[in-house]
C-alpha cells in the first residue's frame, strides 16, 4: 500500500533572518513577483504553485525571520523551485542563505 503513495522531495522548514520592520514588506514584494509568473496562494504568506511542486515563504509572527520551504515531484524539480524561491526572496531584500534539506 505504501508503494502507491507518491514520493515528493522537499527542503526542511528553513528560517531566514529578516528584520521585524521589513519582513511583511518583503513578503509583499515576493507576492508581486510570483503572481507575474505563477498562480499563488497569498493567505499567510505566499505559496507559489509551480507545475510540479510549490514554494512557500511566510513571515513569522513571533520572531524576526521568514519561514520558507519548497517541494517538487523530483529532486530536479525541488532544486529548480528552491532556487526560484530563493532568487525571489533575495531580490526582495533577503540576505543570501542556505536551504536546509
Amino acid at each position: 500500500m505504501l508503494s502507491d503513495i507518491p514520493v515528493y522531495y522537499s527542503t526542511a522548514e528553513t528560517r531566514v533572518p529578516c528584520s521585524e520592520e521589513t519582513k511583511f514588506e518583503v513578503i509583499e514584494k515576493i507576492k508581486e513577483s510570483a503572481l507575474k509568473d505563477f498562480d499563488a496562494i497569498t493567505v499567510d504568506g505566499v505559496r507559489i504553485l509551480y507545475p510540479r511542486g510549490w514554494g512557500l515563504v511566510r513571515a513569522s509572527n513571533t520572531q524576526p525571520v521568514l519561514v520558507a520551504r519548497a517541494e517538487g515531484k523530483t529532486q530536479k524539480d525541488l532544486e529548480e523551485y528552491a532556487a526560484d524561491l530563493k532568487y525571489r526572496m533575495m531580490k526582495a531584500g533577503v540576505e543570501d542563505f542556505d536551504w536546509e534539506y
